[in-house]
């Protein structure tokens, strides 16, 4: 590595998995920035629900249901799947139609 700060950075993340972050809502430690970022989405819409519009699964934010839809569902659309490795395709850009759901509602309110 180019800076002594970056090695001793990746010591602490990689080997002594030190805590860097701590989420101060339910407390949660991360070792990495950016987990603890993609964590803090979480509690940004607390009590709303994103549902997945082929298969009905539901997630805490819109972010996590583009993970899975992009995962999930454009890997079954593409022909692939987890095992397989191939050329990279160029990554496309889908507009994803999330929608918002109650933390309430059951899955026979929405039939």
């Amino acid at each position: 590595m180019k800076q002594k700060n970056n090695i001793s950075q990746h010591i602490l993340q990689v080997h002594y998995k030190a805590i860097c972050r701590t989420c101060k809502i339910c407390g949660k430690g991360f070792v990495h920035h950016k987990t603890y970022r993609y964590h803090m989405l979480t509690h940004e819409g607390e009590g709303k629900r994103f549902a997945c519009q082929d298969c009905s699964k539901t997630f805490p934010n819109a972010i996590y249901l583009r993970d899975h839809f992009n995962r999930i569902h454009n890997a079954a659309r593409t022909g692939k799947t987890n095992g397989e490795s191939g050329p990279k395709t160029p990554r496309k850009k889908r507009r994803l139609n999330a929608v918002l759901v109650s933390k309430y509602e059951t899955s026979s309110d929405s039939e």
